[in-house]
């Protein structure tokens, strides 16, 4: 449909009414045979100013009075809003999917990888060598764009937080070992204090009652104390 054909064939035109509002056009836009009130020469979405070439365009392809950026923004918009049903298989898939690429700032870079690690191993699970080379290439491809996204100064950034992330590491691990260099110090010289007890009066006496009765050491040691408390006694009373 022409323009020509649009305006002819609105009502609203024949009746000197404004083919936007709809309201009846004043005596200046009659006087000019303007189809249109000036005030209306507006996009209806970012309200700036619109040509009037545009505004013929709206009304012959019977969209809203906007610019065609103006439009298909919304239309995206109105798309992307509009709820959709999906299998519980599908979400999952692209749930995982997405797993392999963002990241989730609040957990470790270590912790990122694991879980980009984990949803590739289920994504691989079904896929062909052909898939599995082809996706290689791909994400090849999102690499080489990341690193020319990150300057020189994002690098520094990145470089900082691994280096932190490294440091923690080393210090967990460094702490790590110092606990287990105590825990076995702590062994050793308890070793070291048993053994000089066995060599005492009472050790001996602990051993034997081991061996005898077939206890463990605490009971032994238990028993051995209630007979010293039981041979006080008896002395105290003679």
């Amino acid at each position: 449909m022409s323009l020509l054909d649009a305006i002819l064939g609105n009502a609203n035109f024949m009746n000197n009414q404004c083919l936007i509002c709809q309201n009846p056009l004043g005596d200046i836009e009659i006087t000019l045979n303007h189809k249109w009130h000036y005030d209306c020469e507006k996009c209806q979405i970012c309200g700036n100013d619109l040509a009037g070439e545009v505004i013929a365009e709206c009304l012959t392809s019977e969209r809203e009075i906007s610019h065609k950026p103006c439009w298909d923004k919304k239309h995206e918009a109105l798309m992307a809003a509009r709820p959709v049903e999906v299998t519980q298989g599908l979400l999952d898939y692209l749930n995982n999917v997405r797993l392999m690429i963002d990241g989730d700032l609040s957990k470790t870079i270590d912790d990122n990888q694991s879980i980009a690690e984990q949803a590739q191993r289920r994504w691989m699970h079904d896929k062909s060598i052909d898939e599995i080379f082809m996706s290689l290439r791909k994400m090849q491809a999102i690499t080489a764009c990341c690193s020319i996204v990150l300057n020189e100064r994002q690098k520094k950034e990145v470089s900082l937080r691994i280096s932190t992330e490294e440091k923690r590491r080393r210090e967990a691990e460094l702490k790590s070992q110092v606990l287990s260099a105590e825990d076995f110090r702590e062994s050793e010289q308890k070793k070291l204090e048993r053994k000089r007890e066995k060599q005492t009066p009472e050790g001996k006496a602990i051993a034997q009652l081991m061996k005898t009765f077939g206890w463990n050491e605490e009971v032994a040691r238990e028993h051995l104390k209630s007979m010293k408390a039981n041979s006080q006694g008896t002395e105290s009373v003679q």
